[in-house]
């Protein structure tokens, strides 16, 4: 958890990992992950200079296009969350509207993927990013690999949907 260290150890973990990885990919990683979302002021700081363009945390159930390059939000998280977790995350952030507006959604949905399907069907209509986050340990761990297939599935092939890397879209965005 990044904002549990601080000085060399802050810097391990951010710019060290980043040249290991760019050193065995071969190409530049210009997008970050905060473990488990957690980040602060130091943190984004010492990710933006250490040369990444964005970093994505958990922010759930947004559609926006407008988020700094460093607290990149998601739509829908690839994980059983009970509902809670959504009403808990949205509050957190003082999203008492898009709480209001979500709520409907959110008490529906049987799913993360109904949910997911229901979002992205609304920034098909309405507009918008739709960012899904997944870790595969997590879908390895819970057996979730058919849930995630049929949520891949529905949002494939698209007309008119660009799909895009975190990379991608905070280049888009800051554009």
């Amino acid at each position: 958890i990044l904002t549990d260290l601080s000085g060399a150890a802050l810097t391990r973990e951010i710019v060290d990992c980043k040249q290991t990885l760019e050193q065995i990919m071969g190409r530049e990683v210009p997008s970050f992950a905060y473990p488990k979302g957690r980040r602060n002021a130091e943190t984004m700081r010492r990710v933006k200079e250490a040369g990444y363009r964005a970093a994505r945390g958990l922010r759930m159930l947004s559609l926006s296009y407008d988020f700094p390059p460093f607290d990149m939000p998601v739509t829908v998280q690839a994980y059983p969350h009970r509902r809670i977790r959504y009403v808990r995350n949205l509050m957190r952030r003082g999203e008492v509207m898009a709480l209001v507006k979500s709520s409907v959604r959110i008490g529906r949905s049987k799913s993360w993927v109904q949910l997911g399907k229901e979002l992205f069907d609304r920034a098909l209509r309405d507009g918008g990013v739709w960012h899904l986050l997944g870790h595969s340990w997590e879908t390895e761990k819970l057996d979730r690999w058919s849930e995630l297939a049929e949520m891949m599935d529905y949002v494939s092939h698209r007309p008119g949907v660009r799909y895009l890397t975190n990379g991608q879209l905070s280049q888009m965005v800051q554009a």
